[in-house]
């Protein structure tokens, strides 16, 4: 599993695109979710994960990227004390 940089400028943004407004309660049929708390150090952090193997599109869009096998995005949402955060991560599983 590999971290999406946005460096990597138009596989980051299409990866972005495709988990826009994403319903971690209510998923496309194609995405599968999870969902996971933990509390350290005074700090509250729920994290709310999707992937999908829906990938023929971007592997088209991308031919040199064809060892992708799936994408995923993690929704880091943090509470400290009364401040609260919330982060997006986008991921790539490659098979070797």
């Amino acid at each position: 599993m590999l971290s999406l940089k946005e460096n990597q400028e138009t596989l980051y943004d299409d990866v972005k695109t495709y988990f826009k407004g994403i319903d971690f309660a209510h998923p496309d049929p194609l995405v599968q979710t999870d969902r996971t708390f933990e509390v350290d150090h005074g700090r509250r952090e729920r994290r709310n994960h999707a992937v999908t193997g829906d990938v023929s599109w971007l592997v088209d869009t991308h031919p040199a990227w064809n060892t992708i096998k799936s994408i995923g995005v993690v929704e880091s949402i943090r509470t400290i004390g009364e401040r609260v955060t919330t982060e997006l991560r986008y991921y790539e599983l490659i098979r070797e």
